[in-house]
């Protein structure tokens, strides 16, 4: 193999200190050393910006920019502009890659699109997240059932597995299609986030094959200070505007006709997201119901709520489901407090 760039990979931070160690060392052992980093610091406090810079300075390989805006989408699409790498792969600064992820990926056969599965790692505990695929290479008809799982066509009792594929962390994308067809990170501040999920829908559309590799490549870590731990509740009737972003994806594919019913679901889901995460906020109850009102008498909710279907889920999701889709909030919030305390 010729001396090139094979990898970029891009990786925002914000007073990302304590992880920055861990997530560089684990790109600099990388048995394969074509590669190339760009770490853009978002406003960071702390000694992040010159942790940073002292490994630049003793690795050529690693480039720090800089960005005022404090915003994780903003810093990506900066280094995808910089980016020379055949592939571009995408890691939050407090987790880290296994030292053979380039090595597991067979880039010289030219895929598009490689993933594989992945560890989480929350209190010190590490489990297994494995991907509902059976084979190795993907053609353009798995490719396409990978995008309509991630507009809501989850084929899992789990709606959870909606998020499955949503995530970029591990996964390896052709620099040039993302050049090609301007695909960018919407920023967090318009919608709150996914900002993932809008990538892979928009890549995967002209995305021809695929590889898929069995090991666990990427560790996520969760921990207390990451974004969905400091989320406030007025920031989450910004799932609206994710909606309306996707169903224009849809529409510029000529695919809203097709798959409207499945980011019908893909609202649903969300919706009991929703529920989870303001059951776990500090606000008064009367504040949590009363949102939860507004959010379910949304206009985009109650358009949808005809298209939502739950037969493929578990009895206890389904419960819970039709529950919202009924707009049943009391009862739901309750079911969804003892069911979370249960699961």
């Amino acid at each position: 193999m010729q001396n090139e760039v094979l990898v970029s990979f891009i990786i925002p931070c914000l007073n990302g200190e304590k992880f920055i160690s861990t997530c560089l060392d684990s790109i600099i052992s990388q048995t394969v050393p074509y590669w190339e980093v760009f770490v853009v610091d978002n406003g960071s406090d702390d000694n992040s910006i010159q942790i940073l810079q002292e490994y630049a300075k003793k690795d050529d390989r690693i480039h720090v920019l800089s960005s005022k805006i404090k915003c994780q989408s903003t810093a990506r699409n900066i280094a995808i502009e910089q980016a020379n790498g055949k592939y571009l792969c995408f890691i939050d600064i407090d987790d880290f890659i296994a030292n053979d992820l380039i090595e597991s990926y067979p880039t010289n056969e030219q895929f598009d699109f490689y993933f594989s599965n992945w560890n989480k790692i929350k209190g010190g505990k590490q489990s297994k997240r494995i991907f509902p695929v059976s084979k190795k290479v993907l053609e353009r008809n798995d490719i396409v059932d990978i995008q309509r799982w991630i507009f809501g066509d989850v084929k899992s009792k789990n709606p959870f597995d909606l998020d499955t594929f949503s995530s970029n962390c591990g996964k390896f994308y052709k620099t040039s299609i993302v050049k090609k067809h301007n695909i960018e990170f919407v920023p967090m501040a318009k919608i709150g986030g996914s900002e993932d999920a809008i990538f892979n829908m928009q890549f995967l559309e002209y995305a021809q094959n695929g590889y898929f590799s069995e090991k666990c490549l990427y560790n996520y870590v969760s921990h207390t200070g990451s974004y969905t731990h400091k989320r406030k509740i007025e920031t989450l009737n910004l799932y609206f505007e994710q909606h309306k972003i996707q169903e224009n994806i849809l529409r510029e594919f000529d695919k809203l006709n097709e798959w409207g019913k499945h980011l019908s679901n893909r609202l649903l889901i969300v919706s009991l997201s929703i529920f989870i995460v303001v059951s776990r906020l500090k606000y008064s109850h009367k504040t949590k119901i009363s949102f939860l009102k507004n959010f379910l008498e949304n206009e985009i909710f109650s358009k949808n709520v005809n298209n939502m279907n739950v037969n493929q889920f578990g009895l206890l999701y389904r419960i819970l489901l039709k529950l919202i889709m009924k707009k049943k909030v009391r009862l739901a919030f309750l079911f969804v407090k003892v069911a979370d305390l249960i699961i």
